[in-house]
């Protein structure tokens, strides 16, 4: 009985039922349109300062289509996550002065406050990154059984937002902004087929067996040990040549733009 009401839950888990939300949101573009410098900032230089030292980041993986969120025993390994999150913060930042050098503004990108450095530019543009959530959401088994929607998204919360000249004489504007990217596919896809979720519970139906019939604690704790670490999922990441906090970035930087031109 336990093993049949084991199978089930697996089965709901990642089947589940049709959710809405993001799965449903269109997909990012992946370049921005052009909207070009404003015209007070055509041929002046402008220092980039973003401080990103204390963003959270949040986020995590998604399978089935009820889009459950991962728990460790499912989840991406540490070196997966460390992957995706590690530089989350410097590419975020990156990608904002690039973008802004990509619609044509002088953009020159500062690692530290140095008032005197500062006093070269012509504006001076600071802003702070609050926080970057990261999802992904996985393909489900080599057969797309289980899917969460084969995706991955970001949004990038950004404060403190100033540009101004660097002879303090004109502040253009302060304010908070928060921008989302969805990209497809996702990086990270299940090393799972349809068999091995059957295969894994017929294993730990033999396992369950050897605790309930086990009087040695040792030797429970053992086999409950080894049930779990078959339950352990394995992930492969693929490449990718951008990410959805990367592109949120960039929808940033034209933001600002629009609202100052």
């Amino acid at each position: 009985m336990k093993t049949i009401l084991l199978t089930v839950i697996i089965l709901i888990f990642f089947t589940g039922c049709t959710t809405t939300g993001s799965k449903n949101l269109p997909v990012s573009e992946k370049v921005q349109n052009f909207i070009g410098p404003p015209s007070f900032l055509k041929d002046k230089t402008i220092a980039v300062y973003i401080i990103y030292n204390s963003a959270k980041i949040t986020g995590g993986h998604h399978e089935g289509i009820m889009q459950v969120r991962q728990p460790w025993i499912f989840g991406l390994s540490k070196d997966q996550k460390e992957i995706l999150y590690g530089n989350a913060c410097e590419f975020t930042s990156n990608a904002f002065s690039s973008e802004l050098a990509r619609q044509g503004l002088l953009v020159f990108s500062l690692n530290d406050w140095n008032e005197k450095q500062i006093k070269k530019y012509d504006y001076i543009l600071t802003l702070k990154i609050d926080k970057i959530l990261l999802n992904t959401f996985g393909r489900g088994t080599f057969e797309g059984f289980g899917s969460a929607g084969d995706y991955w998204e970001s949004k990038v919360s950004f404060s403190e937002i100033k540009l101004e000249s660097t002879s303090k004489d004109k502040i253009l504007f302060i304010e908070k902004m928060e921008t989302y990217a969805k990209l497809k596919p996702c990086p990270a896809k299940l090393d799972w087929s349809f068999l091995t979720i059957i295969n894994k519970s017929l294993q730990n139906s033999i396992k369950t067996e050897g605790i309930e019939n086990t009087k040695c604690a040792a030797k429970a704790i053992s086999i409950s040990n080894s049930y779990f670490k078959n339950w352990e999922a394995t992930y492969h990441m693929d490449g990718y040549l951008i990410t959805p906090f990367e592109l949120a970035s960039r929808k940033a930087a034209c933001e600002i733009l629009k609202k100052v031109k």
